[in-house]
């Protein structure tokens, strides 16, 4: 699932930068409203264990910046029916 979030987060910096926005303070506030309200769905697996988890939802409510390279990201997952 890390995986799946890295590659998002990676795919939206791209796509700011394509629009023609350079300068890292547009590119976090672009990374910053995409990524609020967005929610990440999949599965996961665990290690010695066969097969994949259940559906995984990550809701992200906010994502702010906190300092330096350090994100808060507020959110909510749903694993199976909990």
């Amino acid at each position: 699932m890390k995986t799946v979030a890295l590659a998002i987060v990676i795919v939206s910096l791209v796509a700011c930068a394509r629009k023609g926005t350079t300068d890292a303070a547009s590119l976090e506030k672009s990374f910053q409203e995409m990524m609020s309200g967005a929610t990440l769905v999949g599965h996961s697996t665990f290690d010695k264990k066969e097969g994949m988890s259940g559906e995984e939802r990550y809701a992200i409510d906010k994502i702010s910046k906190i300092a330096g390279d350090t994100w808060l990201f507020q959110a909510r997952m749903k694993l199976g029916s909990h």
